[in-house]
């Protein structure tokens, strides 16, 4: 008797939630009118609210039911699953919010933009709850796809255009080289689900040479790598985050890694958790590559969108030692992503401020004289530029005081002093913009803010604030969760 795979509508109810909001925000295009602004805040509002409550449904039914594993052997269901969505959906919420009126400026064309925002929250969503190697291509290449088209969605400027192909072709490769990975690995064990490569790995049963798949699980990190900015897969992220519209650039930024950091957090856990001493010292040396790499070039750069970026990719170099550190440190690896994107995303929709949301490029020059000319914008950048350096008091220095403590006890210290030394460094790019705002003279004029962004950036900063103080409670979740 043949036996069907196993459907749970649990156990992808955000994802149905946000398709629903996608067919919702394209049909509200279609049969619009005047007020299709409105109906969209309303969409998105409504989208992102019930995919909350989805994921708080999710919870229950894990603490209550235990993991669960569904469709076949495609989506597992289990605390990280839901923490991963959760994350992915605040900074959906949060990003909406701040940068809204890019939403409105693009008239019909803001219903594209929030469906393909939408349905590249639902690919990353599969991949950080995925259990098969193919699922967790399909779930990168959808999140992927989206964000190409977002990146050329603004006509204001040719550099838009160019960002979006330029992402388009490097992304192309890196999926090419993570699919040629996967296929090596199914050449070397037979199996594509998370369960059956492990017992390959962990049983010692190798259908050919141990080359093969060593060559696989290198090829699918790097293919995951490139999605999180890691030097020397890192190329494109200056020219793409300067080029992008200023109004989507930080979502692009956010989401895209999330959904690679809990896929490579799965894939440690789970595939290749009989691997730490085979991938421990290339993934450290990645890390130390781009702390160095993104600090340097950040140092040097005279636009504040490329500094964010570099400075991306030397908190890429930070995340990847909580990854070089093995399983053990799955609570630091997730505690720095959440702080880390929801500071991102902040400055960037300040940026969008700023410049304008349809905007390519952010000179420094510009922020010349901000804390005079909109003080409490200049002050909210000024607690995101210390988050972002990791100044005690702030949720930066939590995050990277939990992944340098999870690498010097897993044996890295070497890399833990490298991250030392680069964070030091990097005061100078961070406190050079605050330097900018306050103590040097600037003309020109901010525009006026929503009432919306300001709740967007005011909550990005406490919890800036409020983890950087007090972190217990989160810590906590994640240590119940992380098991």
């Amino acid at each position: 008797m043949v036996e069907f795979p196993t459907v749970s509508v649990i156990a992808i109810l955000p994802e149905l939630v946000l398709t629903l909001g996608v067919v919702a925000a394209l049909f509200r295009v279609v049969y619009g009118g005047p007020s299709t602004a409105r109906w969209l805040a309303a969409i998105a509002v409504a989208t992102v609210t019930l995919g909350l409550v989805a994921v708080v449904l999710q919870w229950r039914h894990v603490v209550e039911v235990g993991e669960q594993i569904s469709f076949g052997t495609m989506v597992v269901l289990d605390r990280q699953a839901v923490i991963g969505r959760f994350v992915l959906l605040v900074v959906t919420g949060l990003a909406l919010a701040i940068n809204w009126r890019y939403v409105v400026r693009l008239g019909t064309r803001g219903g594209e933009a929030l469906s393909l925002v939408l349905l590249a929250v639902i690919g990353f969503m599969f991949m950080g709850a995925s259990n098969h190697l193919v699922m967790l291509f399909l779930g990168l290449e959808v999140g992927s796809i989206s964000l190409y088209i977002l990146a050329g969605l603004g006509q204001e400027s040719e550099q838009s255009d160019e960002a979006a192909l330029k992402y388009f072709l490097l992304g192309s490769v890196a999926s090419a080289i993570f699919l040629y990975g996967i296929a090596l690995l199914y050449t070397g064990t037979g199996a594509l689900d998370y369960i059956g490569v492990l017992q390959f790995f962990g049983g010692g049963l190798i259908v050919f040479a141990d080359g093969i798949l060593t060559l696989g699980v290198a090829l699918v990190f790097v293919g995951l790598l490139f999605k999180i900015a890691a030097a020397p897969f890192h190329a494109w992220a200056p020219d793409v985050y300067q080029g992008s519209p200023a109004g989507i650039v930080g979502f692009m930024a956010a989401a895209a890694k999330v959904g690679a950091l809990m896929a490579l957090l799965r894939l440690i856990q789970v595939p290749f958790r009989t691997l730490v001493s085979t991938y421990q010292v290339p993934i450290a040396t990645v890390a130390a590559v781009s702390v160095v790499v993104g600090t340097l070039y950040a140092i040097v750069q005279s636009d504040l969108r490329r500094v964010l970026a570099y400075s991306g990719v030397a908190h890429a170099g930070f995340l990847l030692m909580a990854v070089a550190a093995g399983p053990a440190s799955a609570v630091q690896l997730i505690f720095y992503v959440f702080t880390y994107v929801v500071m991102l995303v902040a400055a960037f929709g300040v940026v969008a401020v700023v410049e304008g949301p349809g905007s390519a490029g952010s000179p420094l020059d510009h922020y010349r004289g901000l804390g005079r000319r909109s003080p409490a914008l200049a002050a909210i950048l000024a607690v995101l530029m210390f988050g972002l350096a990791g100044m005690p008091v702030t949720a930066g220095f939590i995050a990277k005081f939990g992944v340098f403590t999870g690498a010097w006890f897993a044996g890295l210290e070497w890399l833990v002093i490298v991250g030392l030394l680069a964070s030091v460094a990097a005061f100078f790019f961070y406190l050079r913009v605050v330097v900018l705002m306050f103590f040097e003279e600037g003309e020109g004029t901010v525009p006026s803010l929503g009432r919306v962004a300001w709740v967007g950036l005011t909550v990005a900063v406490v919890v800036t604030l409020a983890l950087g103080v007090y972190p217990s409670p989160v810590l906590e979740v994640l240590r119940s969760a992380i098991r």
